[in-house]
């Protein structure tokens, strides 16, 4: 389960790459080895991902603060509630983020807090994770179909101590 004990205090310690997942497949050409190393199965380090500049020690939050810093005009797209689409630049994205993340702290949100988020994915969501992982908490995704038994699952085995979830999905 992704629920475990064990991968919610991992989520908490994992630093972050700038590459993303599909880029680091390990089937993939991407990675610094030559092709007999490839025959013989030796696998890059996260060492030789940083001399390429492939890898970086930041959470997401440091992550995502970077790129604001460094490309704040570029826009983040997210389908809109009447179809349509909305632009959000990220350094906007990210100052909105930086505000709520203050007005959590001000509730009690805390570093390494274990926080249930069942949110629809949109702008809003991803400023309240982005605030979050700005926070240091640790992020506990459900989805709108989660009924109560998987709810009282992900706090039992997350040690969960808060929740957001948007009105209109709450039961």
């Amino acid at each position: 389960s992704c629920f475990d004990k064990k991968s919610a205090t991992v989520s908490a310690s994992v630093r972050w790459s700038s590459v993303s997942a599909i880029d680091m497949d390990i089937n993939s050409n991407l990675f610094p080895r030559s092709s007999s190393d490839r025959e013989k199965g030796i696998m890059p380090t996260f060492n030789a991902w940083r001399e390429l500049g492939w890898y970086q020690d930041l959470t997401i939050g440091e992550a995502i603060a970077h790129a604001a810093s460094a490309r704040p005009d570029d826009a983040l797209v997210f389908a809109s509630s009447d179809g349509g689409v909305v632009r959000v630049p990220l350094g906007e994205l990210h100052a909105r983020a930086l505000g709520t993340a203050g007005a959590l702290q001000a509730r009690g949100f805390t570093a390494d807090a274990h926080v249930i988020v069942q949110a629809p994915v949109d702008a809003r969501s991803t400023e309240l994770l982005i605030a979050l992982w700005t926070i240091g908490a640790v992020v506990v995704p459900l989805t709108a179909t989660a009924g109560a038994d998987e709810v009282a699952h992900a706090l039992r085995e997350t040690g969960a101590t808060r929740a957001v979830v948007v009105p209109e999905w709450r039961g």
